[in-house]
């Protein structure tokens, strides 16, 4: 669906990876959920590891989160978080 952000038209998709998968450009990684870096923690079992979603973007690898919206703006990606995206932007009806 496109997306119109006054004056720039937009592709954007919201990032719901329990209803529609997780989209290519998005990676989840595990980490362990006691370690502030979220870094990938091969030492605990399962149970302790949470799961994080990362895409990278111009300005290098972000966190995305499920409902956060990814943004297409002349070929690069961006994050807009889902209360800022539904005050910025306005449905493209064409």
């Amino acid at each position: 669906m496109r997306y119109w952000r006054k004056p720039v038209l937009v592709d954007a998709e919201q990032f719901d990876p329990g209803n529609a998968g997780i989209p290519s450009p998005v990676q989840s990684r595990w980490y362990c959920s006691t370690e502030e870096t979220g870094h990938l923690c091969p030492h605990h079992r399962m149970a302790h590891l949470k799961i994080t979603y990362l895409i990278e973007t111009s300005e290098g690898s972000r966190r995305i989160n499920p409902g956060d919206w990814i943004i297409s703006v002349g070929g690069h990606l961006e994050i807009c978080r889902e209360a800022e995206f539904d005050r910025l932007y306005t449905v493209c009806a064409d």
